[in-house]
C-alpha cells in the first residue's frame, strides 16, 4: 500500500501513480486521475474538487470551514478567530461538521495580512483528521487531505491541484502530527500561544 505509514517505502503517501494524460476528441488534453494505485478519486474527494473548482469553497479572505458527505459539501464561516502571533486559529463548534469528513480554506491574497496565506498544512490542521480519519485542505492552487491512521499516524494524499510545499516539509509536519497527536507541537499550537497571552480576537468574515 503506497500511502500506509508502516511502508518503509512511502510511509508518508507522498509518492502517486498516476494514470497517464490522453487527448479528447476535441484535442484537449485531459490529466490523468491520480490515487495511490492509478485509480481515480473515491467520490468524496470528487465532490471536493468540484467544489473547489466552482470556487464555492472561498480561498480568498478568512479561512471557511466544510464538511464532506456522500451528499457534497456543506460550507460555512468561522464561529470565531485569533490572530496567535505567527499564524491566526480559526475555529468552529464541532457539531457544525456533523458526521462529513471536516475541511478548511486557505486563503490567498487577503488583504489582512495576519491572516494564513501559506499553501502548507496549518500547525493543527492534523488533529482535525482525528474526527473521521481524514481532513480536508483547499487552496488556490489545490487540494490535500490529510489521513490519520487507527495507530495515531499521519500521510497525505494529493486530490488536486499541487501540494503547495515541498515533500520535506510535509513530511517533516506529519512526522509531528504523529509525535503531538495532530499538532506540531505538544498540547496544540493554539492552546501553547493562548496559554502564552499571544492571541487576540480578530473578525471571522
Amino acid at each position: 500500500m503506497g500511502n500506509h505509514p508502516l511502508n518503509a517505502a512511502d510511509p508518508f503517501g507522498l509518492n502517486k501513480e498516476c494514470a497517464p494524460d490522453t487527448v479528447g476528441s476535441d484535442g484537449e488534453k485531459i490529466r490523468g486521475k491520480c490515487k495511490e494505485n492509478g485509480e481515480e478519486n473515491d467520490d468524496i474527494d470528487q465532490i471536493v474538487v468540484t467544489a473547489w473548482k466552482n470556487k464555492k469553497i472561498r480561498v480568498k479572505g478568512p479561512e471557511q470551514f466544510f464538511t464532506v458527505t456522500d451528499a457534497g459539501v456543506e460550507i460555512f464561516d468561522a464561529d470565531s478567530a485569533e490572530d496567535c502571533g505567527t499564524f491566526v486559529a480559526y475555529k468552529a463548534a464541532p457539531e457544525r461538521f456533523g458526521s462529513g469528513d471536516p475541511g478548511h480554506s486557505h486563503p490567498n491574497g487577503s488583504r489582512d495580512t495576519r491572516e494564513n496565506t501559506s499553501p502548507a498544512f496549518g500547525p493543527d490542521d492534523g488533529a482535525a483528521a482525528k474526527k473521521t480519519g481524514r481532513a480536508y485542505k483547499v487552496f488556490s492552487g489545490g487540494v490535500a487531505r490529510v489521513n490519520r491512521s487507527e495507530s495515531g499516524g499521519y500521510t497525505a494524499t494529493l486530490v488536486a491541484g499541487r501540494f503547495g510545499q515541498s515533500k520535506r516539509s510535509i513530511v517533516a509536519t506529519l512526522t509531528k502530527y504523529g509525535q503531538n497527536d495532530g499538532s506540531v507541537v505538544a498540547g496544540g499550537a493554539t492552546k501553547a500561544a493562548e496559554n502564552a497571552g499571544k492571541c487576540t480576537p480578530m473578525r471571522t468574515h
